[in-house]
């Protein structure tokens, strides 16, 4: 009696410390807890593209807001070998700190530009203000978005290409300045 005592004890505790069971929840945490981890450099590179430049870094204290963003996730649905999960997110909300600060920044541009101040120190008081305004963002850009998985050949969940999730990570920032991009250049 004992020894089946002990046998169930370990089976008990084997069981509960065995891995996770795949599932798309699973991996869509994965993906974003990953996703959290590499906003560093993904910040970057979008910062690089937007200026067309890598002079600009993004502080430390700004990076940590980056990935400051959480998430849950529900309603997982499975089909065969696709799935979907919603995830809501909350973020800092940089998209509406830019704005706030594009106008102020402009008009410093301009004005400087014509009284014959050198691009670098433009350039250097704009990016202060922006780190200033983003600086000041609050963490109340919410959002659900519908997460796409398919099981690869070895039957592992992986979560699809997004083409929104770049923004909802930069709590709005990659849309806004789009969307002020195509104001300065209309189709």
């Amino acid at each position: 009696m004992k020894k089946l005592l002990i046998c169930l004890l370990c089976l008990g505790l084997w069981t509960g410390c065995s891995p996770k069971k795949d599932t798309p929840t699973t991996a869509a945490q994965t993906y974003l807890k990953e996703a959290k981890e590499k906003v560093n450099e993904a910040s970057q590179e979008v910062l690089n593209q937007f200026t067309g430049t890598s002079d600009f870094t993004i502080p430390n204290d700004l990076i940590k807001k980056l990935s400051d963003f959480s998430f849950t996730i529900a309603n997982e649905k499975i089909t065969d070998t696709t799935a979907t999960v919603d995830v809501t997110f909350t973020a800092y909300d940089f998209g509406k700190a830019f704005k706030a600060t594009f106008p102020s920044a402009f008009a410093y541009s301009l004005n400087e530009s014509l009284s014959g101040t050198d691009q670098e120190t433009i350039s250097q008081e704009v990016q202060k203000m922006f780190i200033d305004g983003f600086n000041m963002a609050e963490k109340d850009f919410t959002t659900t978005l519908t997460l796409s998985l398919h099981q690869d050949e070895n039957k592992k969940w992986v979560v699809d290409d997004n083409q929104d999730l770049q923004n909802i990570i930069s709590g709005n920032l990659v849309n806004t300045v789009k969307e002020l991009n195509d104001s300065f250049n209309p189709q």
